[in-house]
């Protein structure tokens, strides 16, 4: 995908994690949005899972999802944070 690009769709293939980010940087200040990475999984991560896919090493993700700052699907833990003990006070 050529760097000068300001538009990009789910499947496009980029050479560098450089070259994403100026295309999102582009594709943001064009359109008046702003996204963050919401889930990523890093090169070495996903090695250690043993991933069938080829990956380069030079590549700074194996995945990564942007999301808007004002929509997308709200974060839920999967942790309950507080948990209810019984108490018994004589």
């Amino acid at each position: 995908m050529a760097v000068a690009s300001d538009s990009f769709s789910v499947g496009d293939l980029f050479t560098s994690f450089d070259e994403l980010q100026q295309c999102v940087e582009k594709y943001q200040k064009k359109r008046s949005v702003q996204f963050y990475i919401r889930d990523s999984r890093s090169i070495e991560a996903a090695l250690k899972r043993k991933t069938k896919k080829q990956l380069r090493p030079d590549l700074k993700y194996a995945e990564i999802t942007y999301r808007c700052i004002h929509g997308g699907k709200k974060y839920k833990p999967t942790i309950q944070l507080e948990r209810t003990v019984p108490v018994n006070l004589n």
